[in-house]
């Protein structure tokens, strides 16, 4: 299909909780009609942070224009306002069984989803003005918070992009998948992080086993061979979806190529090694072809073969 389909995000994740605000407007980015979402407002004493509790359907179920969306919401209900008298009547406690709170939250829903879906609408503009119009000392200072250095933060879209992944860098830094969705998100391009790929280490000389030499022995102060190679210290970088135009800039020593790799050694582990591998979108090429102006230079692709 030319669109994905669209499957229900988790909400409900224990590690990762969901506030509304976010849960609605992850929707809202799916495509999904706020007002055809349908709040059940549970009450504050059963989450006070006013996350999510239930959701309907269940995470990675495929959305369709007839699914029925479903979120329980920890906030209060204007059920939680009333008197129990309302409720009870006047005489107090009777034997009434508590299906009437369910009920009459039920009952309540429309008009308690109307003020959610308000308030999530007010604070998310809310929170877009506030960054969008902060000083920029100020955003410094946030992010100063973090130990974030080392990264060129100069320019107001990049400082912003980088104060709305901070505060969940403890989850997705030195995530191998995670960490490719934010290179994507900063860059722009298309990256994969292959873990565990085979890198070649240099034995010093000093340690090297030569045959017939009387000064070193086989032993454990000798290895023999001049290097190895192991799995265990080593990950690549595909980076692709890259123009013809565009790949100067991801060479050794430009300067989109030292902001990735700035990013890389502050979000991966430090003692492992990387390679950057470039896949490039390329046209056929046709020798002397003057009308489009091909000819035999750094743009120009022979045979099929990765840039690294």
């Amino acid at each position: 299909m030319s669109v994905p389909d669209k499957t229900m995000p988790d909400f409900c994740n224990r590690r990762f909780p969901f506030h509304f605000t976010t849960a609605m407007h992850i929707l809202r980015k799916m495509g999904i009609d706020p007002t055809a979402i349908e709040i059940l407002a549970v009450g504050k004493y059963e989450n006070y942070r006013g996350e999510i509790r239930e959701q309907k359907p269940a995470p990675n179920t495929q959305i369709t224009p007839n699914t029925k969306i479903v979120l329980q919401v920890g906030y209060t209900s204007a059920i939680d306002l009333m008197p129990y008298q309302f409720f009870y009547g006047l005489a107090g406690i009777t034997d009434r069984a508590s299906d009437w709170e369910n009920s009459a939250r039920r009952l309540m829903a429309p008009f308690d989803a109307a003020f959610i879906r308000y308030l999530a609408a007010v604070s998310y503009e809310n929170m877009k003005f506030n960054f969008n119009f902060i000083d920029d000392k100020h955003l410094s200072k946030y992010l100063e918070l973090y130990d974030f250095t080392g990264i060129d933060i100069s320019d107001p879209v990049t400082a912003a992009r980088w104060q709305a992944i901070m505060p969940t860098f403890h989850i997705w830094a030195g995530n191998a998948e995670m960490t490719s969705k934010i290179l994507g998100f900063l860059f722009g391009f298309k990256f994969h992080i292959n873990e565990s790929v085979p890198t070649r280490h240099k034995i010093p000389e000093d340690l090297q086993y030569t045959l017939g030499s009387k000064s070193k022995r086989l032993g454990y102060e000798s290895v023999a061979g001049r290097s190895f190679i192991e799995c265990d210290t080593g990950y690549e970088i595909i980076i692709s979806g890259i123009k013809n135009e565009n790949v100067s800039e991801l060479l050794p020593g430009k300067q989109l190529r030292k902001k990735i790799e700035a990013v890389l050694d502050y979000c991966m582990p430090g003692n492992l090694d990387y390679k950057i591998r470039i896949k490039v979108d390329k046209e056929k090429t046709l020798l002397g072809d003057k009308t489009n102006k091909r000819y035999l230079g750094f743009n120009t692709f022979i045979r099929d073969k990765e840039l690294y």
